[in-house]
């Protein structure tokens, strides 16, 4: 199966969405959108939106192997402002790259990475336990490295 430039509104915005199988069922997907806060926000009521703005080009490569999915998401925030404490404030013509990933480690777990410019970096390593995934100590989140504070959260 292939098809291309399926469209949806994702993330407030609209998305164009390329998919294609190959051999061993594998299913791959590649989509690109721009991400708009303000129309979010209408239909999302998370906090964190009152301090976003605007919106950004994003995209996600997906991979879906015996239905389990890996994924890769980056944006460089272009014109998302941000009304946060420093140092997450940011003007909407600045760049702060993002970098989401998620990746199957064994049957059952998986790690989720994430990394915002060099302010910020995830990592929750989970399993499934009885159909629900939990985190385990191996996660942790850092912060802090370019604006001169740190800290290291383990959960």
């Amino acid at each position: 199966m292939k098809t291309r430039d399926l469209t949806a509104a994702i993330l407030g915005g609209p998305a164009s969405i390329d998919v294609q199988t190959g051999e061993g069922g594998v299913v791959h997907a590649a989509v690109h959108g721009r991400s708009d806060l303000d129309a979010l926000r209408k239909t999302d009521a998370h906090p964190l939106l009152n301090y976003l703005h605007g919106g950004a080009a994003w995209n996600a490569d997906i991979t879906v192997v015996k239905k389990s999915a890996q994924l890769v998401i980056d944006s460089d925030m272009q014109g998302i402002s941000s009304a946060l404490p420093q140092p997450f404030a940011k003007r909407a013509g600045e760049t702060l790259p993002l970098h989401i990933e998620k990746k199957n480690v064994a049957e059952g777990q998986d790690i989720i990475t994430a990394q915002l410019g060099k302010l910020l970096s995830a990592r929750l390593a989970r399993r499934a336990e009885n159909g629900v995934n939990v985190s385990s100590a191996a996660s942790s989140i850092s912060a802090g490295r370019a604006s001169g504070w740190t800290g290291t959260a383990y959960g």
